[in-house]
């Protein structure tokens, strides 16, 4: 009997490294669902990293999970919005905070920010990030997730006149050398 094969992303930020390493895994379909493991730097994939979903996650190490709905679902440039968003969580130790004790809407905003400077750093045009955040808004216009910010509120924060102008100079800067879009 053959296992179906699934991709996932994993991409491992070093903490003191100005490189960003990804990987593109294949692995078998779980047959029983399991949480998430951290084991040693590698993420273990539960059944839930096989499901269609636009969804990542960071883990305190700086390992990122990608779930395939989102490589599939998403253009390079929504891609580049998420891992960014997840790097951003990494850069400013979220991972590593206690839940309770943090907002999670400012942690989120925070890693959207990050994200967003990110983004431009690598060449994307930081217009990307508030145009995917507007539509998926659009698209979920009533969606609420505990006290995660909306996805309006999150298009609305990288949109501010002030936060786009700094990513826009950043981009700016480094599109001659190597632009992306």
């Amino acid at each position: 009997m053959h296992a179906k094969l699934k991709r996932k992303a994993l991409i491992n930020v070093e903490k003191d490294s100005d490189e960003i390493q990804v990987e593109i895994q294949t692995s078998p379909k779980k047959t029983k669902p399991n949480d998430m493991e951290e084991t040693s730097g590698d993420i273990v994939p539960s059944q839930e990293m096989d499901e269609l979903g636009i969804h990542a996650i960071s883990f305190a190490g700086g390992t990122i999970c990608i779930f395939r709905g989102t490589l599939e679902a998403l253009i390079d440039g929504d891609v580049a919005t998420v891992i960014a968003h997840e790097v951003g969580h990494i850069v400013a130790r979220h991972p590593n905070e206690i839940p309770q004790l943090v907002s999670r809407c400012k942690i989120e905003l925070e890693a959207d920010y990050i994200g967003l400077l990110l983004m431009a750093s690598a060449g994307y045009n930081p217009r990307i990030a508030v145009e995917f955040w507007e539509i998926i808004s659009l698209s979920n216009p009533n969606f609420s997730k505990g006290n995660y910010p909306s996805y309006e509120e999150r298009a609305n924060s990288l949109a501010q006149a002030h936060v786009m102008e700094q990513a826009l100079t950043i981009y700016k800067e480094v599109t001659p050398h190597r632009p992306v879009n």
